[in-house]
């Protein structure tokens, strides 16, 4: 009798056991057989919306991958947060620099300088939506835009890049890192510009890209011009938002050479702030970041679309 009971006992906890098996399979089998609407298999490129797009849209010139762009919205939060703080630290950074300066002393035109570092940060968040994009640019420095930092503007029309580029061919390739589509995503490009931003120990600048340009000869350029003071390193943002970095003191300038960088047009120069406490040291690493989220050139034209707005013949 208790064999026989005990066999039962083992047959139901067999069935049982039978049946939790089935019940965790059953979804998985559901979910196997119910492909998502927009997987990562299906959902169109951003390189291929964005070339058809641009051939939609009649454009003049032809598309240079070189300077076209992705934005979403986690980038554009971070970046609109990295420029409130940046505008914050310059402001606090300037005003100890002003402390104890005497009227156009060395110390006293740092402190305009970094006053026009922070109004080009400013002027970066006020940034109309798709289709008016582009780069702020130094002459937008010299009008009257008081209002600039105290009412910025919301997120989303804050248009930051994600650093980089979008490529077809290296998309074809890519698989399943290639960019592909995403609510919220803006994609675009720029045309090409003719100068480089310039951010210096005298203020900020444009000036006129040229053939041949390179680091080394643009911090001579900028030492003869006394625009260096005493920073020890400058960052070079490259148009597809890398960011590379030299020392640029006397002991240890290592720009020359197998060292020294080309400038491509559309790139950003910034010379370190010289103090070593925490909060130059946040902006030298902080303000390069910013710079290589904002848009590659001018004349920007930019598209927000959804994968599930877009026709089935766009998916690869």
């Amino acid at each position: 009798m208790v064999i026989s009971l005990s066999r039962h006992v083992l047959r139901s906890r067999e069935r049982l056991a039978a049946l939790m098996a089935l019940a965790m399979l059953s979804p998985l089998a559901v979910a196997d057989d119910t492909p998502l609407p927009f997987s990562a298999a299906s959902t169109p490129l951003a390189s291929q919306v964005l070339e058809q797009q641009w051939a939609e849209s009649a454009q003049v010139s032809a598309l240079d991958w070189r300077y076209s762009f992705v934005s979403t919205p986690l980038i554009r939060q971070q970046m609109a947060d990295k420029a409130n703080r940046l505008s914050a630290e310059l402001e606090l950074i300037a005003a100890r620099y002003a402390v104890g300066a005497t009227p156009n002393s060395p110390q006293a035109r740092y402190v305009t300088a970094l006053q026009a570092w922070q109004h080009y940060v400013a002027q970066g968040r006020l940034v109309a939506g798709p289709q008016e994009v582009g780069r702020p640019t130094a002459g937008h420095l010299k009008a009257d835009s008081n209002d600039a930092a105290a009412a910025p503007p919301t997120t989303e029309r804050v248009l930051a890049r994600i650093p980089g580029q979008l490529d077809p061919r290296r998309d074809m390739r890519a698989g399943p890192q290639a960019i592909r589509i995403a609510p919220g995503m803006v994609i675009g490009a720029c045309q090409a510009p003719r100068n480089i931003v310039i951010m210096d120990a005298t203020g900020v600048h444009q000036r006129k890209w040229s053939p041949n340009l390179t680091l080394d000869a643009l911090i001579d350029e900028r030492s003869a011009a006394e625009a260096l003071g005493p920073a020890s390193q400058v960052s070079l943002v490259t148009p597809q938002g890398q960011v590379l970095t030299r020392p640029i003191a006397r002991w240890n300038r290592l720009t020359s050479g197998d060292a020294d960088l080309p400038i491509a047009p559309g790139a950003s120069v910034v010379i370190s702030t010289p103090g070593l406490d925490t909060a130059q040291k946040w902006v030298n690493q902080a303000l390069p970041e910013w710079l290589a989220s904002r848009l590659p050139g001018h004349d920007c034209q930019s598209w927000q679309l959804d994968a599930a707005t877009l026709p089935d013949t766009q998916v690869q």
